[in-house]
């Protein structure tokens, strides 16, 4: 008996591993290289994946790999390859918990240490979310030839605040300091896995020494998934049924069930009200059907949790259950009939086989009831249930209050102020959203409200902020605008409160340069007189007005760089001129454009009403990254080239001043099928909003490898080269008939003496200060502390009439507080403040 007994319980066994082993990727290819995506950086660098039919663990074949990796970079380089789901159809890992892969390393690295073993996961909780990426590191898997390994990778994610460093303890997000990543929620949807990359890795090379590319050949094979993670299942959470809840009912003819609002244990929450019935003596109940829920993993380890107010006249004895299709498990409970809230726990494992159902499948549940035990009821006793769950759920569903205190007001020329009383029942972790909008609204999915952004931030503006400040833009002229504000709290599981809102606010927006919609006869030959003759309005990008800096970059003046970028639309073509200034032009077309002199342009080809969003888009908002490179138009989205230098493209350097010069006419069917078919062929019209980013990179010297010296950036939302990420670091324009606007030459402003508030103010550490003068002359703007000592000499010298800005830039040496700036030119003078915040 005992014999037959060990042989049960070893199919047993077997049956449960058999099911938590899943396959990731046998590596079974005949042309690997041509299934799998695969990438390295450099001509320096080589990968190659070949089948190896001799020498494999399981099924037909393994995968051998040889990469060798170039010494780029101080902080490394690469060779990776990996699937990607053609379809974008996400792979469920819920279940999992580790991973493994059987790993031999035939010829080992030159410089052991140098060199890293990675497997990295990407998710995309939705289709328009960009994937998120997460590592696990190992650093001594491929430091010597070894015969065949398994290594076993914990499926678990890292707690991290964004900057800690991949291990082999576990998945880590990629490290916010790293750049060059996407980032959707930050966590790690397992349900939702986009695709998987192997990565070889070298850590690096010493500054100054000239180590020569390593290399090393490795074979993989069974890549898979293995053990049974114990997953919660929630089927109500404090304010609803919860997938894989798909319907709830009650059994037993006077018996019925529904949600109550406001009426669970917390202030918000919500509770499932049941009316018990009195037929069958009463043998009745409620509960919840369910998608098939695999709860093999939870059932040795988790806990079932239900928090019941009973009222007076019930059973005192309840059953909770779990069913299958040919199963069930149960448990009875006594519960206390005194109308007040109370918690009842048990473990899942001592729920026993009920109603003579004994083959219970944990692995696929369907039902959840809570059941009457009958006795002699009268029927129409109420009793409440609420937080019904098992394991340990992390989850937050209560609202946060509306924020207190929103008022907005006119700030100086070209801003609007919004201001909000922080909630204090929140322990200083909620953010703030504020949104506006042309129209009174009461409701953030108002498709006609929008986002307003800052130089730093978009949303999630933290506790202690209370202050907002929204930079007025208008095409072409000063104009007066209208907006209504609203605040929206949010907390730290992400519920958002309703919105308050303020008034409406008038005030003058700051006219922009347009993309022009009137007659260009445009030709691609390095002449842009055809602009200035049409009259339009160039974007001037400079240090000293117009555009900023990358953060960690340089520009030195306006003769290191300085632009004027031209743009236009007409019914079937975008047309790009760039006119740059570059005392030193760079160029290299074997390495990447942006390590170049070139310069890129993001835009939207729709019109934009609305909120921003992540990522870039197809479809009806197709958003493009454009690269100008010397040899070709890139699109960066997907790295297809759009065209080679030809008739409507240009590209070179200036015959006599320093710089050089860029032309291209691009048609908006090329660029809608560059995406793939998927986006629509823009039709554009007069007074459209688009979103739009201009870059330009510097290099001066190309004898240093990968010496990007800076970028001029024109959107505020685009500190630090990110807008190829997302969408939401755009800034905008229009477009417009630009001849309406020009008046003498200028963009209709009102060339007089003036002294314009900073901005951003408060700011930390820079911002920018805007004057003009009627009459050019020698000019002084100083700015200085609250004891009248000079800080900062700003300009000091002849200045021509007309608009300037200068930046200030407080560094290190400047402590937080109040400043005032000074400026002098002939009689005129003017004084303002300012702040700053560190």
């Amino acid at each position: 008996m005992r014999r037959v007994l060990f042989i049960v319980l070893a199919l047993v066994f077997s049956a449960i591993m058999s099911f938590g082993q899943t396959a990731i990727d046998g590596f079974n290819y005949a042309s690997p290289d041509t299934v799998l995506t695969h990438s390295v950086e450099g001509d320096k660098s080589l990968l190659t994946i070949t089948q190896n039919t001799g020498d494999k663990k399981e099924g037909a074949s393994a995968l051998e790999v040889f990469a060798k990796i170039g010494a780029y970079h101080e902080w490394g380089s690469y060779a990776t390859f990996g699937n990607k789901n053609p379809d974008e159809v996400q792979e469920d890992w819920s279940l999992s918990d580790s991973i493994s892969i059987w790993i031999k390393v035939k010829n080992a690295p030159t410089v052991p240490q140098n060199l890293v073993f990675r497997i990295q996961i990407a998710d995309k909780p939705t289709a328009s979310d960009p994937s998120e990426e997460y590592i696990y590191e190992n650093a001594t898997v491929l430091d010597a030839a070894t015969d065949w390994i398994h290594l076993k990778v914990p499926l678990i994610e890292r707690n991290q605040p964004g900057t800690d460093i991949p291990d082999s303890t576990g998945f880590i997000l990629v490290p916010t300091s790293w750049g060059g990543f996407t980032y959707n929620n930050k966590v790690l949807d397992r349900t939702k896995i986009d695709h998987w990359t192997i990565g070889i890795i070298t850590s690096g090379y010493t500054a100054g020494v000239n180590l020569p590319a390593d290399s090393v050949t490795v074979m993989f094979d069974d890549f898979a998934r293995f053990g049974t993670r114990a997953v919660p299942v929630i089927i109500f959470n404090g304010k609803d049924f919860n997938a894989p809840v798909t319907q709830s009912w009650a059994w037993g003819a006077g018996s019925s069930v529904a949600v109550l609002p406001d009426s669970g244990v917390v202030a918000k929450s919500n509770a499932v009200k049941f009316v018990e019935s009195s037929e069958w003596g009463g043998w009745g109940g409620w509960g919840v059907d369910m998608t098939s829920t695999n709860m093999m993993g939870s059932w040795p380890v988790d806990t079932f949790h239900v928090t019941i107010k009973a009222g007076a006249g019930g059973d005192d004895t309840l059953r909770a259950q779990f069913e299958s299709a040919n199963g069930k498990r149960a448990i009875k409970f006594a519960v206390t009939r005194d109308n007040a809230w109370h918690d009842y726990a048990f473990a899942l494992r001592d729920m026993l086989f009920d109603d003579g159902k004994p083959d219970f499948d944990t692995s696929a549940v369907i039902k959840f009831g809570i059941m009457e035990n009958g006795h002699n009821a009268t029927g129409g006793q109420i009793d409440y249930f609420t937080n019904i769950w098992t394991g340990n759920p992390v989850f937050d569903v209560i609202s946060p209050d509306a924020p207190t205190g929103v008022s907005a007001i006119t700030g100086e020329v070209y801003q609007n102020l919004i201001l909000w009383t922080d909630l204090t029942n929140e322990s200083g972790t909620e953010k703030y959203n504020v949104y506006y909008g042309s129209n009174a609204w009461t409701s953030i999915d108002d498709p006609s409200i929008t986002d307003i952004y800052d130089a730093t931030n978009l949303f999630n503006l933290p506790h202690g902020t209370q202050l907002q400040t929204h930079l007025l833009r208008t095409p072409l002229t000063d104009k007066q605008v209208t907006y209504y504000y609203g605040v929206v709290a949010k907390d730290e599981s992400g519920n958002l409160s309703d919105p308050t809102l303020s008034g409406a606010v008038t005030n003058t927006g700051r006219g922009v340069p347009v993309i022009a919609m009137q007659p260009l006869s445009f030709a691609a030959d390095g002449d842009l007189s055809e602009w200035t003759t049409a009259k339009v309005t160039p974007f001037n990008l400079s240090i000293n007005g117009g555009a900023h800096v990358n953060t960690n970059g340089t520009i030195d003046n306006d003769a290191d760089l300085s632009v004027k970028a031209y743009f236009a639309l007409d019914a079937n073509y975008l047309y790009v001129a760039y006119d740059v200034t570059d005392n030193k032009v760079s160029v290299d077309t074997l390495v990447n454009s942006y390590e170049s002199d070139s310069p890129d342009l993001y835009i939207g080809l729709y019109d934009w009403v609305g909120k921003f969003h992540s990522g870039l888009k197809s479809g009806a908002t197709p958003d493009y990254h454009l690269r100008f490179s010397q040899n070709k138009i890139i699109l960066d989205n997907n790295g297809k080239t759009i065209t080679y230098p030809n008739a409507n493209y240009y590209w070179a350097e200036k015959p006599i001043d320093p710089g050089y010069v860029v032309e291209a006419k691009i048609p908006l069917s090329v660029l809608a099928d560059s995406l793939g078919g998927s986006a629509a062929v823009f039709t554009p019209a007069l007074g459209m909003r688009i979103p739009m980013d201009i870059v330009v990179n510097d290099r001066d010297d190309k004898t240093v490898a990968d010496r990007r010296d800076g970028m001029l950036i024109y959107s505020e939302m685009n500190p630090s080269d990110a807008s190829w990420q997302d969408m939401w670091r755009w800034t905008y324009t229009w477009t417009s008939d630009q001849t309406l606007g020009v008046q003498n030459g200028t963009t209709g402003h009102v060339v007089s003496y003036d002294l314009d508030q900073n901005y951003p103010n408060p700011f930390n550490p820079s911002t920018q200060i805007t004057f003009s003068l009627a009459k050019a002359g020698i000019t002084t703007l100083k700015v200085y502390d609250v004891l009248g000592k000079v800080v900062a000499t700003l300009v000091d010298g002849y200045q021509e009439a007309g608009p300037h800005t200068i930046s200030f830039n407080a560094g290190r040496n400047i402590s937080s507080g109040m400043y005032f700036y000074k400026i002098e030119s002939g009689s005129f003078s003017s004084v303002k403040k300012m702040m700053l915040i560190k």
